[in-house]
């Protein structure tokens, strides 16, 4: 299957920046054999990636484990803009806050889910990964209920799933919009 076929995203710029990037980054042929089970290097891999995407689109990035602008900061990964007023930096927008899981398990993938319902951002992104296509829609469609269960989310809240399904050694992308 085509990896175009794995895409089911909304019409935002930056969301299928991020996938054909992801995906460009992920040959399954191209992963050394030592890398399939280490956890450290697929999130340093994909942090890597949304740096690059970050500072491409003029945004400061913090994480853990690769080069960004500031530490790790509440989440696996930030994209945030601030002024300079005086010499006093003021946060002024969070564009993207990720956080990723690599346990297969769904209430390991819930708890790191969680953490982003909470994030006033224009994107929250779960990265994480399952053995089989079906598997994927099933995780994303109990995550999806999570937010639309969740009383303080709000309308246009964003979120993007990438999912690495291991019996296809491919990603798959969905999105999801809130809307009441």
């Amino acid at each position: 299957m085509n990896s175009t076929d794995y895409f089911n995203l909304q019409s935002d710029a930056i969301e299928k920046q991020i996938a054909s990037a992801i995906c460009a980054g992920f040959d399954g042929s191209q992963i050394p054999d030592d890398k399939w089970d280490k956890d450290t290097w697929w999130t340093n891999q994909i942090k890597s990636i949304l740096v690059a995407i970050g500072r491409s689109n003029q945004f400061m990035v913090a994480c853990a484990g690769v080069a960004s602008d500031h530490c790790e900061w509440k989440y696996d990964l930030m994209w945030w803009e601030e002024t300079d007023e005086g010499g006093r930096c003021k946060l002024t927008n969070v564009p993207l806050v990720v956080e990723s899981e690599w346990n297969l398990r769904l209430h390991a993938i819930q708890y790191d889910f969680e953490k982003l319902i909470v994030a006033r951002a224009e994107r929250r992104m779960m990265v994480f990964n399952v053995f089989r296509p079906d598997d994927a829609r099933n995780y994303i469609d109990f995550l999806k209920s999570i937010v639309i269960s969740y009383k303080l989310s709000q309308v246009n809240d964003r979120y993007i799933f990438a999912v690495w399904i291991q019996s296809t050694k491919e990603f798959y992308f969905d999105s999801y919009v809130h809307v009441n």
